[in-house]
């Protein structure tokens, strides 16, 4: 993950608040609909939905809390595309300097992110990249479509 002092859009996740480079976040949107996918194997990912013209697939990073009307869409940016989470709500924009980033404690795992605290609210930062990367949206299907013969 690069260090650089840069602007970071927070979101509320389970009583902490998950931080998303604001340079990555293409849009926060009114969650309208999520159309199921057939045959989606993939646990972390609930469908797709339409953002501003966009098809994004959506993953549930409330973790199975349940959707609800007043929850919104974040669309970002990663190296596989652009995707979009569900959220209850956005809190606020922030700045994160590069010695905040350098000093944070990095959590490794399957999806690994680092860990701060700052004006009293623990942070936590998923490099988008890496995470979107494990989720591995191309294997959602294990049966293939088949052609027509």
């Amino acid at each position: 993950m690069e260090f650089k002092d840069s602007f970071y859009l927070l979101t509320e996740f389970f009583g902490k608040f998950l931080a998303m480079p604001l340079d990555n976040v293409l849009g926060v949107f009114k969650l309208e609909s999520i159309t199921p996918i057939p045959n989606n194997k993939n646990k972390y990912l609930l469908g797709v939905s339409n953002a501003k013209g966009n098809i994004v697939p959506v993953i549930d990073l409330k973790m199975g809390a349940g959707i609800s009307e007043s929850d919104l869409l974040v669309v970002f940016q990663t190296l596989t595309g652009k995707n979009g989470a569900v959220f209850s709500r956005v809190e606020e924009v922030i700045s994160l300097s590069k010695e905040d980033l350098e000093n944070a404690k990095t959590i490794q795992g399957p999806f690994p992110y680092l860990q701060l605290i700052k004006n009293s609210k623990e942070i936590i930062l998923l490099d988008l990249d890496k995470n979107f990367e494990i989720i591995k949206f191309g294997e959602t299907f294990l049966t293939p479509i088949s052609k027509a013969s």
